[in-house]
């Protein structure tokens, strides 16, 4: 005789605790906690998709969220291009004006 529990085990006859396994933390923190077949343990891991605080991440986001989430990733993507377009731009030519100082000391200082 076993009866369902909440998140699809069973539990066991002999004991009447379900068996070992991750499940969630009874606590309340975001996570899965590890049920040893007899108590909970220590042992935690957050749950996939979620990040430490229990919200979603950006992918499972854009996942779940469909044409909407891709909408979001699109606009992230290209205000980060933009935002650091202007760094990159600063670094390149940044290097380029030092290369040519550089050659140009080398060519016209005498030793």
């Amino acid at each position: 005789m076993t009866s369902t529990l909440s998140h699809g085990s069973s539990t066991s006859v002999a004991t009447g605790h379900p068996p070992a396994n991750w499940y969630p933390d009874p606590y309340g923190a975001p996570a899965l906690r590890w049920w040893d077949g007899g108590q909970w343990t220590q042992q935690i891991t957050h749950q996939p998709g979620m990040d430490r605080k229990g919200l979603p991440t950006l992918w499972t986001y854009v996942w779940r969220e469909g044409v909407q989430g891709r909408r979001v990733l699109f606009v992230i993507s290209i205000t980060a291009f933009f935002a650091f377009m202007p760094i990159g731009i600063a670094l390149v030519v940044g290097q380029h004006i030092a290369w040519h100082r550089h050659r140009y000391r080398l060519t016209h200082e005498r030793v």
